[in-house]
């Protein structure tokens, strides 16, 4: 078996899980703080999703999303992704995105709007292609 097929993507909803997510944040950005529990709880309670990536039972990558709305339309705003380093450009990120296109359908969502750092090349780039 490769190392992309023993890749789990799947969603978050747990206290436990969420706080999992804040840690891998916290390592990713040291210098930002990280979306808080219970934030990132009543986002998933409402509407929004946070997707998790693991090796094992390790998590590696998360995409957070909350609903938007633009005074007409509810659509699912994009607000971060992120991979642990050690995990980087294996493919990941695509993973969560195809997932996160998957989810929204489900959930009824028809619009997704992505943000993304326009310093970093590859992060434009997987949300542009």
């Amino acid at each position: 078996m490769n190392f992309q097929e023993s890749i789990t993507i799947r969603m978050l909803y747990s206290a436990e899980e969420l706080t999992a997510v804040k840690d891998l944040e916290s390592l990713i950005w040291a210098d930002e703080d990280p979306v808080p529990v219970n934030h990132s709880i009543a986002v998933v309670k409402n509407g929004g999703m946070v997707i998790g990536a693991f090796s094992g039972a390790r998590l590696i990558g998360f995409q957070y999303s909350f609903p938007g709305f633009d005074g007409t339309n509810v659509y699912l705003c994009s607000h971060s992704m992120g991979i642990d380093p050690d995990f980087r450009k294996m493919g990941i990120g695509e993973k969560l995105k195809l997932a996160q296109r998957e989810e929204a359908l489900k959930m009824g969502y028809r619009r997704i709007e992505w943000t993304y750092d326009p310093l970093e090349t590859v992060n434009g780039y997987l949300n542009l292609s």
